[in-house]
C-alpha cells in the first residue's frame, strides 16, 4: 500500500496541476497525431490497390507494344508507397512509445503526489496497455494485418517484374542497358525496404519487451 506523505504546499500543488494540464494537452495532441498517421496508412493502402488496377490495365498495352522495360518502371510507385507506409507506421510507433515512456509515467507520478500517495496505478495505467498485456496475440493472427500494411506493396511490386521476364524470354531478346538499370534500381529499393522493415520489427519487439 502506498504511503501517505502529507499534503503538498499550495504552490507545489498548483504547479503540479498546471503540469498535469499541460501533459493532458500533450496526450491529446499526440493521440491526434497517431490517429492522423493511422488514417494515412489506410489511404496509402487504398492508393496501392488503385495503382494495382492501373498496372493491370496498362500491362496488356506494354506487352502488345513490346516496350518491356516499362514493366520494370511499374514496381517503383509501389515501393514508394511502401516507404511512405513504413514512415507512417514508424511515426505511430514513436508517438506511442513517447506516450508510454515519457507522458504516462509522469502523469501517474503527478496524480500520485497530488492525492498524497494514495493512488496506486499498478503496473499499467491505460486500457490499451492492459489489453495488450492480457491479449498478446499469436503472431499468426497478426499476419493479415502485416499483409495489408506491406504485403500488398511487395506483391504488386514483384508482379510486373515477373511479367517482364516472361515476355522478355518469350521474345528471346537480350537485356538492354536501360532494362539492367531499372532492375538494379528495383533491386535496391526492394532490399532497402526489407532492411528497414527488419530493423523496425526488431526495434518493436525490444520496445514491447523492455
Amino acid at each position: 500500500m502506498a504511503k501517505n506523505h502529507g499534503a503538498l504546499p499550495e504552490h507545489t500543488s498548483e504547479a503540479l496541476k498546471a503540469e498535469l494540464h499541460h501533459l493532458s494537452d500533450v496526450y491529446n495532441a499526440t493521440r491526434s497525431e497517431i490517429r492522423n498517421d493511422e488514417g494515412k496508412v489506410v489511404t496509402n493502402i487504398n492508393y496501392t490497390i488503385a495503382s494495382a488496377g492501373i498496372m493491370i490495365a496498362i500491362s496488356s498495352f506494354i506487352a502488345s507494344s513490346q516496350q518491356y522495360f516499362l514493366f520494370l518502371a511499374l514496381p517503383l510507385p509501389f515501393l514508394v508507397l511502401a516507404f511512405m507506409n513504413f514512415e507512417h507506421n514508424l511515426g505511430i510507433a514513436r508517438e506511442g512509445n513517447y506516450l508510454r515512456t515519457i507522458v504516462y509515467p509522469r502523469i501517474r507520478e503527478i496524480i500520485t503526489r497530488l492525492d498524497n500517495g494514495s493512488h496506486d496505478f499498478g503496473v499499467n495505467t491505460l486500457d490499451w496497455e492492459q489489453y495488450w498485456v492480457k491479449n498478446n496475440f499469436p503472431m499468426i493472427l497478426t499476419i493479415p494485418v502485416s499483409a495489408s500494411l506491406f504485403g500488398l506493396h511487395f506483391l504488386f511490386a514483384i508482379v510486373p517484374i515477373i511479367f517482364f521476364f516472361y515476355y522478355k524470354q518469350a521474345a528471346t531478346m537480350p537485356l538492354s542497358a536501360l532494362e539492367i538499370a531499372f532492375l538494379v534500381v528495383d533491386g535496391i529499393g526492394y532490399l532497402t525496404l526489407i532492411v528497414y522493415l527488419i530493423a523496425f520489427r526488431i526495434w518493436s519487439i525490444r520496445r514491447r519487451s523492455g
